[in-house]
Order: structure tokens, then sequence, then C-alpha cells
């Protein structure tokens, strides 16, 4: 801080103390002016140093963390790869310890070429009308089955040409909260 800011703050806890000080002429709102900047100057060179201190500090913490989240990867994709080895032996496998565990879900990712799906599925009720003519694809994935390749059959054993479906596994491992290693 400057001196001659240094010298307006001090000024102004002098008159703090006496709270005597009004503005009543030009002269007078001109000093209150000049105090209410080395104020303001001061708030900004105390906002710039946290400022700085605290991207600092958010340097260090991403500079401290990044070989942890590497780390917390590694382990995190080495059990998924075991339980995925393990579920594909046995579809039941569930794998939870004290420490964690680890939850999955089958999803099947739908990809619709609508144009060859529509003309497959007109006049049927996977058609809906409201405005115009859509495919109920709620309906449709409802009693569709998904085969292996990723064709997707109708109950009749009509298979769709404008449709196919991808099945995938996502697997989250959940470690415990609150577990430590002794």
């Amino acid at each position: 801080m400057n001196e001659y800011i240094k010298d307006e703050l001090d000024e102004i806890n002098e008159d703090r103390e006496n709270k005597t000080f009004k503005v009543t002429d030009l002269s007078s709102a001109n000093w209150a002016f000049r105090k209410l900047s080395a104020l303001n100057r001061e708030k900004s060179e105390i906002q710039a140093l946290a400022q700085n201190e605290t991207d600092r500090i958010e340097e260090w913490k991403i500079k401290k963390t990044q070989s942890i989240d590497r780390d917390i990867a590694y382990f995190e994709s080495i059990i998924a790869e075991y339980y995925i080895k393990e579920r594909d032996n046995d579809p039941n496998f569930r794998l939870s310890t004290p420490y964690g565990k680890v939850a999955s879900k089958l999803s099947t990712n739908w990809q619709y070429d609508e144009e060859t799906l529509f003309e497959e599925l007109k006049g049927s009720e996977f058609i809906r009308t409201k405005t115009t003519e859509s495919i109920d694809k709620v309906s449709l994935r409802k009693i569709a089955t998904v085969l292996e390749d990723g064709r997707v059959v109708m109950p009749d054993g009509v298979i769709l040409e404008g449709v196919t479906a991808e099945k995938k596994l996502s697997v989250a491992v959940k470690p415990a909260e609150n577990s430590y290693v002794r």
C-alpha cells in the first residue's frame, strides 16, 4: 500500500473516532471522495491478494490430486475388469466387500433409421397419429427382442431393418464411504 493511501486511511480512522465529520460544501465532499477512493483501492488490493492466494492454492491442489486421480482411475479399472470377467462367467455375479462394491446396469442403445422403420411399421399399432404420423418407439422397445448381433426382431419373427440396438454394460465402482485401512 502506498504512503498516500495509508495517510488517507489513517485520517479516516481518526475521523471515525470523533464521528464529527459532515459533508457541508465542495471541499468537504472532495475530502470524502478522496477517502472513498482510498477505501476502494485498499479493498481492490485485498481482493487481488486473496485471488492470488486462491489461485496459488488451487494450483497446489491440482498438482497434489492429479497423481491420486490417476491412481483412483487405475484401481477402478482393474476392479471393473475383474467384475466384467467374473460376470461373463456368471451373469448373477456380485462384487461387494466391506470397503466397496460394484454396481452394474445393462442398457440398450437404440439407433433408428426413421424412414425405413416407418415404412416397415406403417399400418401397425406402432405408428401413432397426432397431427402427423410418428413411430411409437416406447411400445416398440417393450415388445421387440434384441439379438446378439444388434438386429431387432418383432414377436412374429420379422426382423426390422430400420432399427438396430446395442446392449451395453455400465459398471460403477463404489468405494465404501467412511472406510479406512488400518
